[in-house]
Formats: structure tokens, C-alpha cells, sequence
């Protein structure tokens, strides 16, 4: 008779989990209920009925719903305005992290019946980026246990999403782990004192490019989920980063980063010390590298170098002046050639490279 009541008890639970809506699902009669019960405080009601927007609550007002709707509620319709109420106060930036693992933790079914729903669209990339952010700042244990939780049997039903939703949470967090590390530095080199020599025509087109650029574009993402992925880390960091595999000296490292208009890399040394450049850069055998820095006006040239301990040391900028405007350009482990068109036309330059 126990274990009949027990197999009884387990049926019911699971069929109200699944049978769980969101807020704006329920019916009218269904909503009144719920805020006339007394697990609901007259602030909550204010709220509700309109008779204070969102953006006028005073921080009291906000703490103390808040402080509210991020407890456990055994009642689904109650759960429901819980996390209604939490995504009308919740910051997009990530800043309510710590809430937001909370929210997932005790109001599980409820959220994911939210975010199945066509009213929550975007809502579920937006929280996997605020437990990313979480993860890289904090570490894979802060995030980890609730989305155990949401793996459970018992959230089947959402599994695909829940798949995602993890899988979304990985990306964000290497983009924010990255991203630690670099940044658009705004110290402006000294000039280098190389000059550029002329070449004709005939000499530039016998030039063979030798050396390619180290890092390339960044590749397309493959799955929408990755393209939102990445759009969430532009809107909310600025940029979205990763970390590079390419090496370029001892114990050096590389952090692509793309926003809605630029590409850029930042090159860290031994000693930690980062420098930001444009994603075109060049090593040469010598050790030494170049950075070609276009669309600017005048487009120029960085120079720099690694050392055999792995630091980097910038050498100076030499710019492509005379409102000359970069065609092509070459690069061997001798020189580097351009083809540039200026007032008098086309015109052919060398760089010896070091």
C-alpha cells in the first residue's frame, strides 16, 4: 500500500511540473487568485495592477519584491508570477547573477515554461550569458549545479533547451575568460624612423608574398546559437573574445576579439603586459612583426618585436602618408612591399623588414 502511495505521489508531481505555464498563460481567473492570496505583498499587487511602473519602484520597494519571488513556492501559479515578477526587475548585464542561479535553482519548471514560451524569446541567451559571465568570474562550480539540476529526468520535457542553454553558457564563459585579458589600448606609439624606398611596377609585380597574416578573420558562426551567443557578449561586454592557439613567442599568448564593426587581437607576453593591434599581423622569422593598420587616415604600419624570453617590445609606427590609400602588399621575411594609389597615381614602396 506505501509504495502505491509513494508511485501515486511521484505521478502527480511529475504531471504538475510538466503541466506548469507561465504567467501570462493563465487565465484571468487564475491570475486574480494568485494576488489575492496572502503569498503575495501589497508591493507585488502595486505592481500588477499598474499603479506604479517598474522603472518608479524606489530601491526598498524593489529589494522587498525581490526578496520575495527568490523563495520557493509549492503553488505552480504562484511560481509563475514569482518569475514574471523577477524578469521585470532583472538587469540584462549580468550584474543579478548570483539571483538569477537562484531564480533557476528553486523556480526550475517554471522558468523553462517561460522561456518555451513565444513571449520569452531571447530571455533563456540572456541568462546563459549572466551564468557564463558568472562562471568565467567566479568558476565552473558557481553554475554548475543548477544546470545538474536542469538536466534532471524529471525536466525532460525541456531537454533540448536545457541542451542549449548549456551548451550557450560554455561559449559565454570562454568569450568572458578571454576577455579578461584584453582590451583597446589607447597609448599611442612613438614613430618608427624607417622609411619606405620605391619600386616600379615591374619589380613589385615579381615580388612572391611569402609570410601570411598569423591570425585570420573570424570563422562564421556554424549554429543560430552560436551567432546568438555572440551576439549577447557584443551587446553586454563589448566584444566578443577568444583565445588563440597560435604562438607567437615563449610563453606568449593571443585574444581575437570581433564587435559589430572591428576585429582586433591582443598579444600577451610573459610578463603579462598586453598590446592591443588590428587583426593583421605578420611574423617574420626574425622574430620581429608587423601590423598593418588600414582605414585609418593615414593608414600605417606597427612594427614590433618578441624576445627570446617572450616579451614584446613595440618599436614605432610608420605611416603610409601623403593621403596615399593601400591597393595590395606583400610580405617576405626581407621586406615588405605595397601598392598604394595616391594623388600621383600608383605608386610601388618597400619596408626592409629587420
Amino acid at each position: 500500500m506505501r509504495r502505491c502511495i509513494i508511485l501515486i505521489f511521484t505521478l502527480l508531481l511529475s504531471t504538475t511540473l510538466f503541466a506548469q505555464r507561465p504567467w501570462t498563460e493563465l487565465s484571468t481567473l487564475e491570475q486574480r487568485e494568485v494576488l489575492a492570496s496572502r503569498r503575495v505583498n501589497e508591493a507585488m499587487r502595486r505592481v500588477m495592477r499598474g499603479d506604479i511602473a517598474v522603472s518608479k519602484l524606489d530601491r526598498a520597494t524593489r529589494t522587498e519584491i525581490l526578496e520575495r519571488v527568490t523563495t520557493r513556492s509549492s503553488d505552480a501559479n504562484t511560481a509563475a508570477l514569482y518569475v514574471y515578477l523577477y524578469n521585470l526587475l532583472r538587469e540584462g548585464d549580468g550584474s543579478m547573477s548570483r539571483l538569477d542561479v537562484r531564480m533557476l535553482s528553486l523556480h526550475t519548471a517554471p522558468m523553462l515554461a517561460a522561456w518555451s514560451s513565444n513571449a520569452e524569446d531571447g530571455r533563456a541567451m540572456n541568462f546563459a550569458y549572466s551564468l557564463g559571465k558568472r562562471r568565467a568570474n567566479i568558476g565552473k562550480t558557481a553554475v554548475g549545479g543548477v544546470l545538474k539540476k536542469m538536466s534532471k529526468k524529471r525536466f525532460a520535457e525541456y531537454g533540448e533547451l536545457v541542451a542549449s542553454f548549456s551548451r550557450a553558457v560554455e561559449i559565454i564563459a570562454a568569450s568572458e575568460s578571454a576577455g579578461k585579458r584584453a582590451f583597446e589600448d589607447i597609448t599611442p606609439p612613438a614613430q618608427a624612423e624607417d622609411r619606405f624606398l620605391y619600386l616600379s611596377g615591374e619589380e613589385y609585380a615579381a615580388i612572391t608574398a611569402t609570410i601570411t597574416p598569423v591570425v585570420g578573420t573570424l570563422p562564421a558562426a556554424i549554429t543560430l546559437l552560436e551567432i546568438e551567443a555572440r551576439e549577447e557578449c557584443i551587446v553586454w561586454s563589448g566584444a566578443y573574445h577568444t583565445a588563440l592557439k597560435e604562438n607567437i613567442g615563449r610563453n606568449t599568448s593571443l585574444v581575437h576579439s570581433t564587435t559589430y564593426d572591428i576585429e582586433y587581437l591582443t598579444l600577451i607576453d610573459t610578463n603579462d603586459n598586453s598590446y592591443t593591434v588590428e587583426n593583421e599581423l605578420y611574423l617574420l622569422p626574425s622574430h620581429h612583426f608587423l601590423v598593418m593598420e588600414r582605414g585609418k587616415n593615414p593608414e600605417s604600419l606597427l612594427l614590433g618585436r618578441v624576445t627570446q624570453r617572450g616579451g614584446i617590445e613595440i618599436i614605432g609606427r610608420v605611416y603610409i602618408d601623403h593621403g596615399r590609400k593601400l591597393r595590395d602588399l606583400k610580405v617576405t621575411a626581407e621586406a615588405l612591399y605595397l601598392s598604394v594609389e595616391g594623388s600621383r597615381g600608383v605608386e610601388y614602396l618597400m619596408l626592409p623588414l629587420k
